[in-house]
């Protein structure tokens, strides 16, 4: 088994970024969903309500982050010296964030429209990943409830077959993509170490309307990528929903690579 693709997403349900090596910190991969949208009630805002996040492009910059949405002027964030902090959730956490600024704000709210604000999760924020799953001590920032999420290249075959055009990996926003492996290989590992660092797959992420979003149109699209893992993927593991993929927590700090071999240290 190969690490065959990296992923970050710096923005909460936005456009991802493809990496070829990437440093593994605190909350997972370096930058991603350290930025997040929230509504006037300081509830997180995703693609299940505005499906045109889709279509927003993040940049990583030197100072912080750049924002490219159709029809809309280049927003640049900077991830220090920020506002003041303010109380945001996500998937029921209460976090302390920072408040990204006025500017970043109507920028959100007339490409949204709605009232919205955007948030940074600061080197010193703290969430912690439920005790179900995970130690104390092992924090996330703003994705759903894990710091990374693995798939292999192989799952994504196996569903293109049950679907009448192929949907690419984008869809699924994992982290990490596997290859050399057999489709959904990644249900039967316990830890995995890629470089020095240790991996714990710890809950089969769930799937959701997401899926249904054409990435390259922010839109709902003729290809149903959710119903036809509901055919096969439905309440497995002894959990409720419809699954692909792997959520994992880190163990260790470091580097990985495309192109690094992946040691499996136990198997279900």
């Amino acid at each position: 088994m190969k690490l065959h693709q990296i992923f970050i997403y710096p923005v909460k349900s936005c456009r991802g970024i493809a990496l070829t090596k990437a440093n593994v910190g605190r909350f997972g991969l370096e930058w991603d969903r350290r930025w997040m949208i929230v509504d006037a009630n300081g509830s997180f805002l995703t693609q299940r309500k505005h499906s045109k996040m889709a279509m927003i492009q993040p940049h990583l910059s030197d100072s912080g982050v750049l924002l490219n949405a159709p029809n809309m002027p280049e927003l640049e964030i900077v991830s220090d010296g920020l506002g003041e902090d303010i109380q945001v959730e996500v998937w029921g956490d209460q976090v302390l964030a920072e408040n990204c600024g006025q500017q970043a704000a109507q920028w959100w709210s007339e490409y949204l429209g709605e009232p919205a604000t955007m948030v940074f999760m600061p080197d010193h924020g703290l969430r912690q990943v439920s005790l179900k799953y995970a130690e104390q001590g092992n924090h996330v920032g703003f994705a759903d409830g894990f710091s990374l999420l693995v798939i292999s290249k192989s799952s994504l075959d196996d569903l293109n077959q049950h679907l009448s055009e192929d949907v690419d990996m984008r869809r699924f926003r994992p982290n990490i993509v596997v290859d050399d492996c057999e489709a959904f290989a990644e249900d039967t590992i316990k830890k995995l170490q890629i470089n020095d660092i240790e991996f714990s797959v710890v809950k089969p992420c769930s799937r959701c309307v997401m899926l249904r979003v054409n990435p390259d149109t922010g839109m709902q699209d003729k290809i149903d990528p959710l119903t036809a893992l509901a055919k096969y993927r439905r309440d497995l593991f002894g959990h409720k929903g419809i699954f692909f993929g792997q959520n994992l927590v880190h163990h260790k700090e470091g580097e990985i690579a495309v192109g690094n071999e992946i040691k499996l240290l136990g198997l279900n």
